[in-house]
């Protein structure tokens, strides 16, 4: 009879069964301790890759390519795009120093 299916076992001794509970229960403590100390800690914000864009500026139709289709497909994949015009100050120091912070050119 004590084979059947939802049939009690009595061969084990409950004081075995007890210990396996607890540790049971001091493991899904410590798996809830350190998903709950997850969730509260920062979130560090993740940096979009970089990408400097080259190509001539001040010209209309290449400012239209620019503004309608190159910055919208490299927005889109998640790039943090950047060209010689969109900053002020020396051309040259901050286009060497962009050229080695990106990783597309």
């Amino acid at each position: 009879m004590s084979d059947l299916p939802g049939t009690p076992r009595r061969d084990i001794d409950p004081t075995v069964i007890q210990d396996q509970l607890e540790q049971l229960t001091a493991q899904v403590a410590r798996l809830m301790e350190s998903q709950q100390a997850r969730e509260k800690a920062p979130q560090v914000a993740k940096q979009h890759p970089k990408c400097f864009i080259v190509m001539p500026f001040g010209i209309q139709d290449l400012e239209d390519l620019y503004n309608e289709f190159i910055l919208p497909v490299l927005d889109g994949c998640s790039l943090d795009c950047a060209r010689g015009d969109d900053i002020f100050g020396s051309m040259l120091s901050w286009r060497m120093s962009r050229r080695r912070s990106r990783r597309l050119i």
